[in-house]
């Protein structure tokens, strides 16, 4: 029998500017999203989360997703890919 294990395909900070907003279409991965300071927006597929710092969000497969940093207290994001198998 064959195991399939996931596997980290991209990891990164990111720390937008106050106000700034970007989106991608499609994303073909899932992602582990962690707020680590911060406040701001994410809508995942159409759905709209209010992040704070601590927050996690996963995403499905092939995810449309926008971010919106607030202007006062943009957040610093941590995301992890990951491909299922």
């Amino acid at each position: 029998m064959r195991l399939a294990c996931p596997i980290i395909v991209y990891a990164r900070f990111a720390q937008p500017a106050g106000g700034q907003r970007f989106q991608f279409a499609c994303v073909k991965s899932r992602m582990l999203l962690w707020c680590r300071w911060g406040r701001g927006k994410v809508r995942i597929n159409g759905h709209e989360f209010l992040v704070q710092p601590g927050d996690f969000l996963l995403t499905p497969w092939a995810h449309a997703i926008a971010y919106d940093a607030d202007a006062r207290d943009p957040f610093c994001l941590a995301g992890i890919h990951l491909i299922p198998h």
